[in-house]
């Protein structure tokens, strides 16, 4: 004979999702399994945590709209597939070279080496 359900609040299960609530946070608050939430209320927590994020987005698109400046950029990141390209002249011998600035410190460090070996072996090229 199975044992009888538990008696679980569907409404504070909504509420905890639309919280960002992991399913073993959600259980904590009601007192059951995560797998038992899995099993029953599955699109309960769906339906929360897009929610949420609906939630959170048109936040972020408000703060934006007012003329967040952080949030601008942020947004047209996400949603507009726009990037941080910065580019830097460095000087050498008369010319000059852009390189990307997103390059990790061992990057630099190698272009550098590079040019000063060339400009000492008299070349100057590069």
């Amino acid at each position: 004979m199975a044992r009888p359900k538990k008696n679980i609040d569907e409404k504070k299960v909504l509420e905890e999702a639309q919280r960002f609530s992991t399913y073993e946070e959600i259980a904590e608050q009601v007192g059951c399994s995560a797998d038992t939430l899995s099993r029953r209320f599955a699109d309960t927590i769906e339906k929360g945590h897009t929610y949420a994020r609906r939630s959170l987005r048109g936040k972020q698109y408000d703060l934006a709209m007012k003329g967040n400046v952080t949030m601008l950029i942020w947004l047209g990141k996400q949603y507009l597939g726009q990037t941080d390209k910065a580019y830097q002249d460095i000087k050498h011998s008369g010319g000059v070279m852009i390189v990307e600035s997103q390059k990790d410190e061992n990057e630099w460090l190698a272009i550098m080496a590079e040019r000063r070996a060339a400009i000492s072996d008299g070349n100057g090229r590069g």
